[in-house]
């Protein structure tokens, strides 16, 4: 077992040392920038689905929730004196203690310092989540303003569930509720989500098995085209469970859904549309935009030329025309590709769209919580998929994908000695074995 565990962690570390990903060109997620104030991560009310949840009930001393909080001791947080600065939530004292470390390497000389956590005598505004120790307000111990900015940002990687720049002088930030955390909420697409495959169509994710190739997209030579990758297995793979999801509305039309972890790929607003890049709407001329050689021939659907045709992509969509040909031309070249989980997708962000070999942008115009039934994450052999159209993730929990794929490295070699049966069962035993790993030898988790 301990050469096997060697070599897993070996090849982890080349695999990491490559820098290998889902697909070889996508970049890494850049570390957040400073919050500015006033600023809410993610940019929605605390306690909604995508927040911190809805306020419950005020915690007494004589309650049932009360027994179940902790007293944080860590000896790296400064605490303010007076009842309740160190009472908490588990997951409010796990993601402050990662927020510790997180300043500590940030600011080797100073330390996270804790103005405000459980509230028990009534000092903040109605429903606030400080009554049930899922709130806290934070600063640092050399009270540097100049700090606060940064620590927002900390304190949205460390996992709390919503951040906010309320004040020039501190942050404050919450988690979820505990019976939230206990649901273990899987993090995955809804049943009904559509996939291309090559065996089956456009289909329903919940009928794909393992074994099945459906369509996905990845950089080649610098030109986003689309291509069959392998279902090697499932990250869940649950039919008859209900569960809450963010849903996407696009300005072209077309809606997504997601569980608020789940990894999204998006344009990133760095990126600008190079010549020959097309928007949703924008009219183009199909037989002059394009060289000879790479030429989309526009067809009705009786497969009728329709000659020097000025089409929007309305008309693409439209069930009368198709295009045929090399896409090169219209796809995005060398653009930056950002990764989001769901739950910081903004309005105005921008998801990469694929729709019959077109490539384009499409802003999210809209978004709502809403409940719907599956859980379904399929594992690709590389790593993403275009669901609903839209290029999408296979990975949650992590805000770089590159390190969640070259984990997920030696089970994708051991996939060619597993039957397509085993690989149908959700990997629930592959990541009890990463987390054992990661609580012996400190490896970051990725789901």
């Amino acid at each position: 077992m301990s050469v096997f565990l060697s070599f897993f962690i070996a090849s982890l570390l080349i695999t990491l040392s490559h820098e290998c990903g889902p697909g070889p060109s996508f970049s890494r997620r850049k570390i957040l920038k400073p919050m500015v104030l006033y600023q809410r991560l993610p940019d929605v009310d605390e306690e909604s689905i995508s927040g911190s949840g809805m306020f419950r009930r005020i915690v007494t001393e004589n309650s049932k929730e009360y027994k179940e909080l902790v007293r944080n001791y860590n000896k790296d947080i400064v605490f303010e004196s007076g009842d309740g600065k160190r009472i908490m939530t588990k997951r409010c004292k796990e993601k402050l203690d990662k927020l510790a470390k997180l300043v500590k390497l940030e600011w080797p000389h100073a330390k996270l310092r804790v103005i405000e956590a459980y509230d028990k005598y009534g000092q903040h505004p109605p429903n606030s989540l400080h009554y049930e120790a899922r709130a806290v307000d934070i600063t640092t111990s050399d009270r540097d303003k100049s700090k606060i900015g940064n620590l927002g940002a900390l304190a949205y990687q460390a996992g709390f569930d919503w951040v906010y720049y309320e004040s020039l002088s501190y942050i404050h930030a919450s988690v979820v509720s505990e019976n939230e955390v206990s649901l273990k909420q899987a993090d995955c697409f809804p049943g009904s989500a559509k996939v291309q495959s090559m065996e089956h169509g456009k289909i329903e994710l919940e009928k794909i098995k393992a074994g099945d190739r459906i369509l996905t997209a990845n950089y080649v030579d610098g030109v986003l085209k689309e291509f069959y990758t392998e279902v090697i297995g499932f990250l869940d793979h649950v039919n008859d469970i209900e569960q809450p999801y963010l849903v996407f509305k696009t300005d072209s039309g077309i809606s997504f859904a997601a569980t608020k972890s789940h990894l999204i790929y998006t344009l990133s607003k760095e990126s600008l549309m190079q010549n020959g890049d097309f928007q949703h709407g924008e009219i183009c001329n199909v037989s002059k935009k394009l060289p000879p050689e790479n030429l989309h021939i526009a067809r009705n659907s009786m497969g009728n030329k329709l000659d020097e045709r000025v089409m929007t992509y309305s008309d693409i969509e439209s069930s009368s025309l198709s295009i045929v040909g090399t896409p090169a031309q219209r796809n995005f070249q060398n653009q930056i590709i950002d990764i989001k989980p769901a739950l910081s997708l903004s309005i105005g962000d921008e998801v990469i769209i694929l729709n019959n070999g077109i490539t384009y942008k499409s802003k999210i115009i809209g978004t709502k919580g809403e409940t719907l039934k599956g859980a379904i994450a399929p594992l690709t052999a590389e790593g993403n998929f275009i669901m609903n159209n839209i290029l999408v993730s296979c990975y949650a929990k992590i805000d770089d994908a590159q390190l969640a794929h070259a984990v997920f490295m030696p089970y994708r070699c051991m996939t060619s000695f597993l039957s397509s049966q085993t690989r149908q069962y959700s990997l629930d035993w592959y990541v009890a074995f990463l987390r054992g790993l990661n609580d012996a030898f400190g490896i970051v988790m990725v789901y």
